[in-house]
């Protein structure tokens, strides 16, 4: 066999290879990047809460008045969508990296509120997906 064969041959099997690798990613079963996204799509949904400490080190569901409430979200991109209201629901659609009093540190934003009584929900939606909501309900009571 030549080298010019020998060339071809090589030049046609990587190029076989490079192809199979781009439908193997695209095909519904999954392909190469499988770890936690799925058409496009994020599986998890971002991790929100409420936390007594200022590193979101532990979740808490109830708080007393004038008590520092952190409030956590985890896993949901550069620059996830988020709401906090005392309503039954909420709507999602301010930015936590435009909006004041947030910081990230270690992938997890974090912003302190000080609130009055009542019943809240907190709701979070990844930069990425928007299918991917985390929600969280805590209390403030005597």
């Amino acid at each position: 066999m030549s080298d010019k064969h020998r060339l071809t041959i090589i030049f046609s099997m990587l190029s076989l290879t490079v192809l199979m690798l781009f439908f193997q990613n695209c095909s519904p079963s999954g392909g190469l990047f499988t770890n936690d996204s799925s058409h496009g799509l994020i599986i998890n949904p971002p991790l929100v809460y409420a936390s007594r400490d200022v590193n979101c080190g532990s979740q808490a569901t109830n708080f007393f008045p004038n008590e520092i409430i952190n409030v956590c979200i985890q896993n949901a991109g550069t620059a996830p969508r988020f709401c906090v209201s005392n309503n039954v629901d909420c709507s999602p659609n301010e930015a936590v990296s435009t909006a004041s009093g947030w910081s990230a540190s270690s992938g997890i934003w974090k912003k302190t509120y000080q609130t009055q009584l009542g019943s809240f929900l907190i709701k979070a939606v990844h930069t990425d997906d928007v299918s991917a909501i985390g929600q969280y309900n805590f209390m403030v009571a005597q």
